[in-house]
C-alpha cells in the first residue's frame, strides 16, 4: 500500500521535462593521416597452437601485451591470457621430465651392470658357491660354447658369459682335453680350467691349520710337507711378488735390518689348499684373511694411538710369544706400552726377541740391546694378541716375570721385580725337583 497521499499512484502519469543535449559539432575524432603505417602479421607455422594462439601471437607487442580494439575510448592494452606462457612452461617441464627420465634410466642401467658384474666376480673366484662334487664329460672336439654349457649344467658355473670370457682371455679352450672329470661346484674358474687339462685328472685338496705364533718359516714348512708347493716357489712368492693389499702396500721397505717383508702378515687360521696350487694364490689366501681381520676401525684406533699397523703387528708378535692367555696379554701389553713411553726403561727386554735375533743372526731384533720396537714382527700373531697390543690394561707395571707353572708376577719398581724373580725361581726349583731334573 502507498502510505503517502501526495505521491501519485502511478509514476508514469507524471510528465518529465528532460534538458536537451548541447549541440556538438560533427567533427572527426581522429585526423586522417597522409601516410598511414602498414601493419603486417607474420604468422609462422606452429603445429602445436590453435588459431586463437596464432592471432594472439600476431598481435602481441614488444612487452608481451595485445591491444583491446573493442573499447570505445581507444586501444587499451591488456595482458595475454597466458597461453604462450603455458606453452613455454610445457616446454620447460617437458625438458625437465625428459632429463629426469634419462637420469633414472642411466642410474638403473648402472646399478644393473654393477649387480651383474658382482655376480660374475663372485662366480669367477668361487665365493658363496655350493660345495658338491660333480662329474662332467668333455667330448672329443668340443667347442668353447659346448664346454661352457657342460660346466654350467653341472652347477659349477652360474654365470656362463663370464666363464666364456675367462676362457677366451686365458686361451683355455685349446688346453682342455676330452674325458671324464670330477670337479667341485665351489671351484673358481682357474681351478675348473686346471681340472680339465688332463683326461680324468683330479686335484686333491688339503686342509691345514696354522696356530697363533707360527713364524713364516714354520708356515712354509707345513705347506711343503703337505704337498701344496715347493719351498723355493713359496719363498720366491713371499719375497718378490707385489701383492695388491692395502696393509702390504703400507709395509716400510727402507729398513735394511728387516729380515722378511711379510712376517706377521700371514694370519694364523685354518685354510684349504689344493696340491700344486700356485704359490701366489697360496700366499694371497693368508693376506686376504689378514686384510679382513684387521678392520678399518682397528686401523683408525692404531693411528689414534700413534702406531702404524706394521708397528701394531710387531708389538703383537712379541705379546703373542710371551703368553697365550688373553688376560695376561693385556697386562703384558701394558708393560710394553709403559716401557715404550719411559725414558728410564726404554727397552722392552723380551726374551723371545733375543731368541729370534740369535736364531737369525739379526741383533737389531734383540730388545735387550736396542730401544723401542724391532724392525718387524717375529711371528704371525693371532687376533687376541693384536687386540691386546691395541687396547692394553691401564697399569703402571714396568716389569714382569713368569715361572714354570705359568704364573705371572708384575711390578712397578725394579726392587719389587727382583723379589718376584726370587719367588719365580723358587717355584721353578720345586718343579725341577719333582720332575727329577
Amino acid at each position: 500500500m502507498n502510505e503517502n497521499p501526495n505521491y501519485p499512484a502511478d509514476d508514469k502519469d507524471i510528465p518529465v521535462d528532460l534538458p536537451k543535449d548541447p549541440e556538438i559539432p560533427a567533427e572527426p575524432l581522429f585526423e586522417p593521416m597522409d601516410n598511414p603505417p602498414e601493419f603486417k602479421v607474420n604468422i609462422k607455422e606452429d603445429s602445436g597452437d590453435d588459431m586463437t594462439d596464432l592471432f594472439e601471437l600476431a598481435s602481441e607487442d614488444d612487452e608481451g601485451e595485445t591491444p583491446d580494439v573493442n573499447t570505445a575510448n581507444g586501444p587499451v592494452k591488456k595482458k595475454l591470457d597466458g597461453n604462450k606462457k603455458k606453452k613455454e612452461n610445457r616446454l620447460l617441464y617437458g625438458g625437465c621430465a625428459k632429463s629426469l627420465i634419462y637420469a633414472v634410466v642411466i642410474i638403473g642401467v648402472s646399478l644393473l651392470l654393477s649387480f651383474v658384474l658382482l655376480l660374475g666376480i663372485n662366480d669367477m673366484v668361487g665365493l658363496v658357491k655350493p660345495n658338491a662334487e660333480v662329474t662332467v664329460t668333455i667330448p672329443e672336439g668340443a667347442t668353447t660354447d659346448q664346454v661352457v654349457q657342460i660346466i654350467k649344467d653341472s652347477g659349477a658355473v652360474s654365470q656362463p658369459l663370464f666363464f666364456k670370457l675367462y676362457m677366451s682371455l686365458t686361451k683355455s679352450t685349446e688346453k682342455i682335453e676330452p674325458g671324464e672329470y670330477t670337479i667341485n661346484t665351489n671351484y673358481d674358474y682357474m681351478r675348473i680350467i686346471s681340472s680339465l687339462k688332463g683326461a680324468g685328472a683330479t686335484y686333491e685338496t688339503v686342509e691345514l691349520n696354522f696356530p697363533e705364533g707360527f713364524t713364516l718359516e714354520q708356515i712354509v714348512d707345513r705347506l711343503v710337507e703337505n704337498g701344496v708347493n715347493t719351498r723355493e716357489a713359496l719363498m720366491n712368492s713371499l719375497q718378490n711378488t707385489e701383492f695388491e693389499y692395502d696393509l702390504v702396500k703400507d709395509i716400510p721397505t727402507d729398513d735394511p735390518d728387516r729380515l722378511t717383508k711379510l712376517e706377521g702378515y700371514l694370519f694364523p687360521d685354518t685354510y684349504e689348499f689344493y696340491k700344486g696350487e700356485a704359490p701366489d694364490s697360496v700366499i694371497g689366501k693368508f693376506l686376504a684373511n689378514t686384510e679382513k681381520k684387521i678392520t678399518a676401525e682397528m686401523r683408525e684406533q692404531a693411528k689414534a694411538s700413534g702406531m702404524t699397523v706394521d708397528e701394531l703387528l710387531t708389538l703383537a708378535s712379541v705379546i703373542q710369544e710371551e703368553s697365550g692367555e688373553y688376560e695376561q696379554m693385556l697386562k703384558i701389553s701394558s708393560v710394553f706400552h709403559n716401557r715404550l713411553n719411559s725414558r728410564e726403561f726404554p727397552r722392552l727386554e723380551s726374551d723371545p726377541t733375543t731368541e729370534y735375533a740369535q736364531a737369525h743372526n739379526a741383533p737389531a731384533y734383540d730388545t735387550y740391546q736396542v730401544a723401542g720396537l724391532m724392525p718387524g714382527p717375529i711371528c704371525n700373531p693371532g687376533i687376541e694378541a693384536i687386540l691386546a697390543a691395541l687396547s692394553p690394561d691401564n697399569t703402571n707395571y714396568l716389569f714382569f716375570v713368569t715361572d714354570l707353572k705359568g704364573n705371572y708376577y708384575y711390578a712397578t719398581t725394579y726392587n719389587a721385580h727382583l723379589k718376584n724373580i726370587q719367588t719365580a725361581e723358587a717355584v721353578d726349583n720345586e718343579v725341577k725337583a719333582s720332575s727329577g731334573q
